[in-house]
């Protein structure tokens, strides 16, 4: 688990896109402690969006591994909206390989879905691609790579849009917490295991001569 990320306020960070998590250490390598509550996540404001992906070495508790990450931030920017706007993201593809972005939850037209091989063809390597859309629900959502394992590898993010009239219990302030797994294992050869052995990584098999035992004592 990578923890719960404290989520300040950062709407200036969407001027600098290639630096735009203040988490970076000066070897711009991400560093995430899941022990620690330090680690900034940027919140990016407004209804024009501009987001990079691409692959960057991050360290999670001591231990280094390749990650897909949106302008350089693990998890990616927290996006703050208002119900109500049309919002413009660009997303810009800095890898070298497709990627895609689904707004998880949110009702958008079917061109904006960002589900590759069903509402569009995916971003190709070194593209950009426009969403735009209008809000027409309130709440907290979150967005995430529907292409191969971009979103296992760190490419994910929460949406947070403010309602358009008053909120029903006013408060001073509210955070976000983004919860995910974590492992530095290729996800390509993970999942090769997981199909090749039912007990890799599960400790909880039932023992099916004792099942049986237990069954005949109930006859």
């Amino acid at each position: 688990m990578t923890g719960s990320s404290t989520l300040l306020g950062a709407s200036m960070l969407s001027t600098l896109p290639t630096m735009a998590n203040s988490a970076l250490t000066k070897s711009q390598n991400v560093v995430v402690n899941s022990d620690r509550a330090d680690h900034i996540v940027p919140i990016l404001t407004g209804n024009e969006f501009d987001l990079y992906v691409s692959e960057k070495m991050i360290t999670v508790n001591g231990k280094s591994s390749m990650a897909t990450l949106i302008n350089d931030s693990l998890p990616a920017p927290t996006l703050k909206m208002q119900e109500g706007d049309t919002v413009t993201i660009r997303v810009h593809n800095q890898l070298n390989e497709s990627t895609s972005i689904h707004w998880h939850g949110l009702l958008v037209p079917f061109e904006m879905d960002g589900v590759p091989g069903i509402s569009f063809d995916g971003i190709p390597a070194g593209s950009t691609f426009t969403y735009k859309f209008k809000l027409t629900q309130s709440g907290t959502y979150w967005y995430h790579s529907h292409t191969g394992f971009q979103e296992q590898t760190g490419m994910r993010g929460a949406i947070v849009i403010e309602p358009k009239g008053r909120e029903r219990y006013p408060i001073e302030e509210d955070h976000v917490i983004l919860l995910s797994d974590w492992t530095h294992r290729d996800p390509h050869n993970l999942l090769k295991l997981l199909k090749q052995r039912a007990d890799f990584d599960n400790y909880h098999l039932p023992d099916f001569k004792n099942c049986y035992l237990i069954l005949q004592q109930r006859i």
